[in-house]
Formats: structure tokens, C-alpha cells, sequence
């Protein structure tokens, strides 16, 4: 939709409607999903919703993405709803009843006028920095790099909300999907089931054309996407790309807008630095090369241990292997603190969503029924484990009036106002630390084992020799080879360790050089780095 193209009653708020910012940093989104299902037009209507110029966002055809580098747009934006008035200013409801014939309304019939915020008070402004992202699945064969690209963009903010997948409503979800959100939970596990379905092209005369046939176009969908995955997830329905001579066609496209960042906004932050990357072909190829490095660092080690180790007698031997095992304790303590300090701060986990969107039927309801407003819907949630906490969201006149969480099970009772729709969502978390208490339990028993044998140990050692120390020293650094191999082996990394290694990642000669392996490894063991560049 070009914004030249739309009414000035479009462009903003009034002053009096305009409200301060209601938090201190940006929502951080992520917009992801295959070539040519809506990301880039999502993206431009959201500028059209925030009152702003269209960005230059080329929008790809065929099977080959448009979109080549992650860009990102900070945008302040008022959280309105709007609705649609007819000649005389009236407000028309829309409802099944006379949807067929909105359908046919140009901008002669009826008009989108903003409705007034709730109690009056002031719709406040919520800065949301953007990040639209190469498609997926394209002719290029590249997901696994584009994914790594897309993360390590994502990698440079302290955190994110919200990640949201655009799919055609036109388009099933399959295979491509399940590999997608198979990569989103091995490298965003907190935040994979809290992931954001908006399902694009979806216009009023093809939601018309079902409604004709007595279907629920989004319900199928839903349903569809349960069936396929086996995931209940928030679901947003949009026209991305309004018809601006269609008042149904852009009210309704603003509306879900509106309950789209409304739900983005309320979701708790996840620190960028908990992400992990899944590394690509070329990655490991990279890998190896620092693999067999430290091979050659291992067996000069060997050869240095073997040497400094034949003037010993065997009560030093001894003394240094008890050293050695002290030393080999005392770091697998540490890594256990370690392990245990990130499963008790770790980022909340997200477990699941669900949203809710009922039209109230002027005919229906209220002619038929003699109904005011909704009787209200009940909605209810099965986790997989026990529900932490609730982040909800509500628009247009919908509220949230009560819940409860019993365990794994919540259930939840959402009204809306006279002659209004309820539209809201709700999104279910559990912290880090009760999820993995099982795993905590098992590691401070392991590491109460440990804490044992050091002091038993520790009670037995003797002094040893400035040539024992050097013998010991080697026994650590071959330890910690053994722990790097290990890590670099993995195909998959912290995200906080890639900003160091992106340039050496995205190399292009078919060798690393000397100097650059050295700096790979400096970035794992500053130690082992040392002893490369001396000695092989």
C-alpha cells in the first residue's frame, strides 16, 4: 500500500490523542519467513499504520528473494483501532451479516475514522525497531546461511520480544515450516514457542468468498497449522496490502495491525546473548581447520609431558598427578557453577499462545439475540509443563477479566464492551530455573561430588618442584584442548562468541592461515593460543 495513495485522515492521531512513550528501550522484532509470503509488504504497512513515508523495500517475484541483507526500522508508533463511519458519520459494524456488502463500499460509500481510546485515556506512543529479513527457501539453496546471517544480525541487539513468521494465507504449512521452526528451537528455544504466525494476502473478498460456503477462513487456517505442527501458536490475519479504494479492506488491515504490536509489546525481553547459531557447511569446514591445529597442539603437549616427566622420581609422579587431578576438579567445579548459574538466570521460556477474535453481529446479536455486547469467551491452554506466568493482550474494546493457572492448565474469560468485538491473545511462560530443576538438582549433586574429592585430595597434596609446576601447567593445558576440541566440534555456538568470529567465519580462501587460526583460538583459550603460536 503506498502511503501517497491514502486519505490525510490516515497519516496520524490528533495532538489531544497522542500520548508520551510508554518505555524507556525499543521492542526489537524479527520478521522471517520464505521468499514471496508477505515479509517486506508487512513491513511497509506497518509504516503506513505508524503514519510514515513507505521505506524502499524492493518486493521479490518468482522464487527468489528480494530481500538480500537484514535492515532494520525503528518506528514510533501510537496503538490505535480504528473503525468505519458511513456518509453521515455513523459507526457501521461489521459482522458476517453484512460483510458481502462492505465488501463492495469504495471510499464514496464509507470512510475509517479512528476510534476514541478507552476511558479517554490518551493512545500513548511504543518505539519498535524492526528487523525484516531475507526469505527462506528460495532458488539459492542457502537457508542454513541465510539463517545464520539472520541471527547474527539479530546477534548485535541486547535482546528481542518477538519473532514473527509470515506465511501467504494461501500456502500450507509443510515441510519448509517444520525444518524453519526445527532451526528457531535448537537456536531460540526461549522464544521458539512464543513465535508469531501472521498469515498475509488474507483479503475481504476471499474471506467473503468462504463466508459464503458457511466457512471460517482464519479458523481453518488455525486449524490447519495444528494439524501440520502440532503447535498452538498466536495467529494474526492481515491483508498486508490493502485495496485503498476498499474502506473494509483498510480497516480491518489496521485493526489486526493494531492487536499484532499490541501482543508484540507484552511480551517479556530475551537477551540476544542466550541465542546459539547453527553453523553452516562453510563454517565447519573453518572449524576443521582449527580442529587439526589443536591436534598438532595436543601431541606437542604429549611430547613436552613425556620429556619434563623422565626425571621424576615416582613419589613426584605421584605428587604431580595428585596436583594435575586437584587442578582438573577445581575447573570442573567451576564449569559446573557455570552450567548451573545459567539454567537458574536463564531467559523465561516460552511454552505457547493462543488468540481469540469474535465479531459481534449487529443482526445476530443484537436484532436476533437482543444482545448489547458479547456474552465473553472462554479460552483455555494445556502446557507441557507447569505455567509460570501469563502476558495477554487485548484490543478495541476487549479485556481480560479473569484467569486461572492450576499447573500445566490455564483458563482464561475475555469480554468486550457494547456492540464490540473481542479480540485479544495470551502468551504462556515458565522461568529458566523451574524449568531445568530437575537438571539443577542433578548438578549440584554432582558438583557436592566433586567438592569431595578436591578436599580429600586437596588434605593429601604436597609441595612440588618448579619442575612439577611446569608438568602440572602442561596437564592443564592439555585439559583444556581437550575442552576446545570439543566445543568447536559442535555444530552449534554461543551467539555471544560470534561477533569475534565473524570475519573469520566468512573467509573465503580455502585455508585459514597461521595467524588467523591463532586468532580463532584466542577466542576460545587465550592460553592454548599462546603455546600454538611458540610452538607449532
Amino acid at each position: 500500500m503506498n502511503y501517497t495513495e491514502l486519505p490525510p485522515r490516515y497519516e496520524g492521531l490528533p495532538p489531544d490523542l497522542a500520548g508520551p512513550s510508554i518505555q524507556d528501550g525499543p521492542i526489537n522484532v524479527l520478521i522471517v519467513g520464505e521468499t514471496q509470503q508477505g515479509k517486506s509488504t508487512l513491513v511497509k504497512h506497518i509504516h503506513t499504520y505508524a503514519g510514515l513515508p513507505d521505506p524502499d523495500i524492493k518486493i521479490g517475484s518468482g522464487n527468489v528473494s528480494c530481500t538480500r541483507f537484514s535492515q532494520y526500522y525503528e518506528l514510533d508508533i501510537n496503538l490505535r483501532s480504528y473503525h468505519l463511519e458511513d456518509t453521515s458519520g455513523n459507526k457501521i459494524e461489521i459482522s458476517k451479516d453484512n460483510y458481502r456488502k462492505l465488501c463492495t463500499y469504495d471510499n464514496e460509500d464509507a470512510k475509517v475514522a479512528l476510534t476514541a481510546p478507552e476511558s479517554g485515556i490518551p493512545y500513548r506512543t511504543v518505539r519498535f525497531n524492526i528487523l525484516d529479513t531475507p526469505g527462506l527457501d528460495d532458488s539459492d539453496g542457502k537457508d542454513m546461511d541465510i539463517m545464520a546471517g539472520i541471527l547474527a544480525k539479530a546477534g548485535e541487539l541486547s535482546h528481542i520480544h518477538a519473532i514473527v513468521y509470515v506465511r501467504n494465507s494461501s500456502t500450507n504449512f509443510g515441510e519448509s515450516f517444520k525444518s524453519f521452526f526445527g532451526y528457531l528451537q535448537r537456536s531460540m528455544p526461549s522464544l521458539a514457542r512464543g513465535l508469531v504466525i501472521v498469515h498475509s494476502a488474507f483479503t475481504p473478498m476471499r474471506v467473503n468468498s468462504h463466508i459464503r460456503q458457511g466457512k471460517d477462513w482464519s479458523e481453518i487456517r488455525r486449524e490447519g497449522f495444528k494439524a501440520a505442527t502440532n503447535f498452538e501458536l498466536a495467529h494474526f490475519f492481515m491483508d498486508n496490502e490493502p485495496d485503498t479504494n476498499s474502506p473494509l479492506s483498510i480497516v480491518l488491515s489496521l485493526n489486526e495491525t493494531c492487536a499484532l504490536l499490541s501482543h508484540i509489546k507484552e511480551q517479556p525481553v530475551q537477551p540476544a546473548s542466550s541465542f546459539k547459531l547453527l553453523k553452516t557447511p562453510r563454517m565447519q569446514q573453518v572449524d576443521g581447520f582449527v580442529i587439526n591445529a589443536v591436534a598438532e597442539v595436543r601431541r606437542a603437549i604429549k611430547n613436552k609431558l613425556e620429556e619434563s616427566s623422565k626425571s621424576l622420581t615416582s613419589n613426584e609422579l605421584k605428587a604431580l598427578e595428585d596436583q594435575s587431578e586437584i587442578a582438573r576438579l577445581t575447573r570442573k567445579i567451576q564449569l559446573i557453577n557455570d552450567d548451573i548459574k545459567g539454567y537458574e538466570y536463564g531467559p523465561d521460556i516460552a511454552l505457547g499462545s493462543v488468540s481469540v477474535t469474535e465479531e459481534f453481529s449487529f443482526l445476530g446479536n443484537f436484532i436476533l439475540k437482543q444482545e448489547f455486547n458479547l456474552q465473553g469467551k472462554t479460552m483455555n491452554f494445556n502446557a507441557d509443563e507447569p505455567i509460570g506466568y501469563v502476558q495477554k493482550s487485548a484490543t478495541g474494546g476487549s479485556k481480560w477479566a479473569q484467569e486461572t493457572i492450576q499447573g500445566n492448565r490455564w483458563s482464561g474469560f475475555i469480554t468486550a464492551g457494547l456492540f464490540r468485538s473481542i479480540r485479544g491473545s495470551a502468551t504462556f511462560y515458565v522461568k529458566s530455573e523451574a524449568k531445568y530443576r530437575a537438571q539443577i538438582r542433578s548438578l549440584k549433586e554432582e558438583k557436592n561430588e566433586t567438592e569431595e574429592k578436591f578436599k580429600r585430595l586437596d588434605a593429601l597434596k604436597t609441595s612440588v618442584s618448579s619442575v612439577q609446576k611446569g608438568i602440572q601447567q602442561l596437564n592443564l593445558l592439555l585439559g583444556q584442548s581437550d575442552e576446545l576440541t570439543v566445543a568447536v566440534k559442535r555444530d552449534i555456538m554461543d551467539m555471544k562468541l560470534y561477533p569475534d568470529l565473524r570475519q573469520l567465519y566468512s573467509t573465503t580462501e580455502p585455508r585459514l592461515s597461521r595467524g588467523e587460526i591463532a586468532a580463532f583460538i584466542q577466542v576460545y583459550n587465550p592460553e592454548i593460543a599462546e603455546f600454538y603460536e611458540r610452538y607449532i
